[in-house]
Order: C-alpha cells, then sequence, then structure tokens
C-alpha cells in the first residue's frame, strides 16, 4: 500500500502500524526545508504510552503546571500514536491537563495559532529536545503559548497566580 497525504489524513484515530512522522510529512511530502521527525516505532509504542500515562497521573512529581504541560506535550508528540489527529490532541491535552489542575475552569484554549505562527521554531525545539536534550529552551518556548492566548481571553475564567 502507497501512502498518499489523503489516506494518512483517513486514519485519524487509528494507531500506526509502521513509523509515522510528527510535524511535517516525509520529504516526498512536502516543500523543500521543512521539518519532519520519525516518531516512537510502533514496536514500543505502547510501552511509551503506559510511561506516558504513569507520568500524566504520577501526583508525586511537583512541577509547575505549565511545565508538565510542555513535558506532556513534547513527549505526546513523540510518541505520535496515531496515523492522523496527533497534533490536535497534543494541543488538546494541554488544555485538558490545564482543566484537571484547575488552571482553567473552561477547555476553551487555542494554542494552534500560537504553535502555527512559530512552527519552525516549534518543530527545531521539539527536534532538539530528543537529540540535544534542550528542554528548558523548549519549556521557555511553550509556557508563552498558553499565557499569551490567556491575556487575549479576557472572558476565559482562569486562576492565573498558578502559572
Amino acid at each position: 500500500m502507497t501512502l498518499t497525504p489523503s489516506c494518512y489524513a483517513a486514519d485519524g484515530g487509528r494507531t500506526k502500524h509502521w513509523a509515522n512522522f510528527a510535524g511535517h510529512r516525509p520529504d516526498w511530502w512536502q516543500p523543500p526545508g521543512k521539518c519532519c521527525i520519525p516518531a516512537a516505532s510502533p514496536e514500543r509504542m505502547m510501552e511509551c504510552l503506559d510511561r506516558f500515562e504513569h507520568f500524566l497521573h504520577d501526583e508525586k512529581h511537583k512541577l509547575p503546571v505549565l511545565v508538565q504541560a510542555g513535558l506532556i506535550h513534547v513527549q505526546f508528540e513523540t510518541i505520535h500514536p496515531f496515523l492522523g489527529g496527533n497534533g490536535r490532541l497534543g494541543r488538546l491535552l494541554i488544555t485538558l491537563l490545564l482543566c484537571a489542575q484547575n488552571v482553567l475552569r473552561e477547555p476553551l484554549l487555542y494554542l494552534s495559532l500560537y504553535f502555527k505562527t512559530h512552527r519552525q521554531r516549534y518543530y527545531d525545539l521539539l527536534q532538539r529536545v530528543r537529540t540535544e536534550g534542550v528542554w528548558e529552551e523548549w519549556i521557555d518556548f511553550f509556557w508563552k503559548a498558553p499565557r499569551l492566548q490567556l491575556a487575549r481571553q479576557p472572558t476565559q475564567r482562569f486562576n492565573f497566580f498558578i502559572f
């Protein structure tokens, strides 16, 4: 079976049985100069998801909620468990975590514009976290997204002091 972009998009929600890509598609699907991040292999995906879930629900760590959100986002994007929809779900996880931690009272946080506006930096940092461990640089970039978006939503009720 040959994968085409339309075939790839139609498989959203299905777990992968072959390697897929976080960020942009491989070279034959994208313009030159774009980033392509190989995701976790299908063989390791369930182990990675199990560890991800344990971290997500571990109450022993006392990380600031935006740091935790940044860590789970990059980890989910690295695991990239589905054939499509990983980016949307990864962004939704941020919002749901902020709701679960009582930072947001309603799940009304739109982060896509920030990540799209800073797309190349976003993909570069995701890759550099994986290859160079630049977690501090990633967190510095990441935590600006919800703060800027929440500042633009004056009607959104949130507990800003937690940031």
